[in-house]
């Protein structure tokens, strides 16, 4: 199943912040995604909490998003799965959804 939209949930405080895009949004972030997944794997085992998820969904019924992949991002360390990430490759990431993205407050099932 092909997604339509894109969550990114990042924590913010106590809690997280979501926002959603799609269309042409969600085609710049397969685009970030596959970049990252591009480059070479980091040695050793990865470990630690990722703070952002990003939740390639489809909607279910409205206000609830049925995730078809989930990745972690581990911003506290920059990797993105077991790759490495740049701080400037997240701000290029976060700016897709501040320039397009809503905010999003409906439910999401992994």
């Amino acid at each position: 199943m092909a997604p339509t939209h894109v969550l990114l949930s990042e924590v913010e405080g106590d809690t997280w912040r979501r926002r959603i895009v799609s269309g042409a949004a969600l085609g710049e972030v397969e685009r970030w995604l596959a970049d990252v997944e591009a480059r070479p794997r980091l040695p050793g085992p990865v470990s630690g909490k990722p703070l952002a998820w990003l939740d390639f969904t489809v909607e279910a019924q409205p206000g609830h998003m049925q995730t078809v992949r989930s990745v972690g991002l581990l911003t506290d360390v920059g990797r993105v799965l077991d790759r490495a990430v740049s701080a400037q490759d997240l701000e290029h990431l976060t700016a897709i959804f501040d320039r397009r993205g809503q905010p999003y407050t409906g439910t999401i099932e992994r």
